[in-house]
């Protein structure tokens, strides 16, 4: 179990069958603008909150894409876990796409 605050690391030199990671970062547009109409400091708390979250994302792909270059990597903005069905067509063409390689 991961400590609070803790990242997971996880060894991607180790994968060696083809990769497609698909990545979100940022948060859905509606997300966002809710978090723009709480007053202060639950604003200020929320903006570091998702910087802290983003920067986290962002070095981690950073390490992914490093240690597995051969990896195809989307980045997909302004989503959530569920990009799948909110941007279905995306994914179904990167899918597709690398399963065709």
């Amino acid at each position: 179990m991961l400590e609070p605050g803790a990242e997971a690391h996880t060894d991607f030199k180790k994968i060696k069958s083809p990769v497609l990671s698909i990545t979100v970062i940022g948060f859905p547009s509606n997300m966002v603008n809710y978090f723009k109409t709480l007053p202060e400091p639950r604003r200020k708390v929320m903006d570091e909150f998702l910087t802290r979250v983003r920067g986290i994302k962002e070095k981690e792909m950073e390490r992914f894409r490093k240690e597995l270059p051969s990896a195809r990597v989307v980045v997909l903005t302004n989503a959530d876990h569920h990009c799948f069905i909110e941007r279905e067509s995306e994914v179904v063409r990167e899918m597709r796409e690398s399963l065709s390689r």
